[in-house]
């Protein structure tokens, strides 16, 4: 049976981890993570997200990409348009994964925002365990993070920090593409 990505990330924390001669306690104490988490992590039943695998990266000095050698199946590494994943998150919200390893913590996506109603507005909040990254490729978006409303117009960009409650919708009359990580 094939290992999955996080599987075999899992298995390069837990080498990493021996190899240093570390327990899993000062692991949790140098990287911040809680020590049930990483157990979790090194037998494969939790996924380490971006910031998480760069603090372990950090903790042990060695790159990001170590996480993901030898474990990239070339033949997947082109996405042709017709081939991507997507997820109906609502009848106005389209998202298109970018890669066809759903399980990678790195998940570009394209989010395709119809127009909404006044009463649509803001109608689903968001909290990420990761912070999250939004570019805006087309249209406008207005997005609310806690209490505070901003637009954004093409090519800006918003980081919104992990656990922060955030909110979004397209108050225009044409569709509003965005790019997240």
């Amino acid at each position: 049976m094939e290992e999955t990505l996080h599987q075999a990330v899992g298995s390069k924390v837990k080498n990493l981890r021996l190899k240093a001669g570390l327990t899993l306690k000062q692991v949790a104490e140098k990287t911040d993570l809680s020590l049930g988490f990483l157990s979790q992590v090194e037998r494969g039943k939790a996924t380490l997200g971006t910031n998480s695998m760069v603090r372990v990266a950090q903790a042990f000095g060695v790159p990001i990409s170590y996480f993901f050698e030898s474990s990239i199946n070339t033949e997947d590494i082109v996405i042709r348009s017709f081939e991507r994943p997507f997820l109906q998150i609502s009848s106005s919200c389209i998202q298109y994964y970018l890669c066809k390893d759903l399980e990678n913590p790195i998940r570009p996506i394209v989010t395709e925002l119809l127009p909404c109603d006044a009463e649509e507005q803001f109608a689903s909040s968001f909290c990420h365990a990761d912070e999250e990254f939004i570019y805006v490729l087309e249209g406008a978006l207005t997005i609310r993070v806690n209490d505070t409303v901003y637009t954004l117009f093409p090519q800006d960009c918003i980081r919104i920090p992990a656990n922060v409650e955030h909110a979004w919708c397209n108050k225009t009359n044409h569709i509003t593409k965005l790019l997240s990580f």
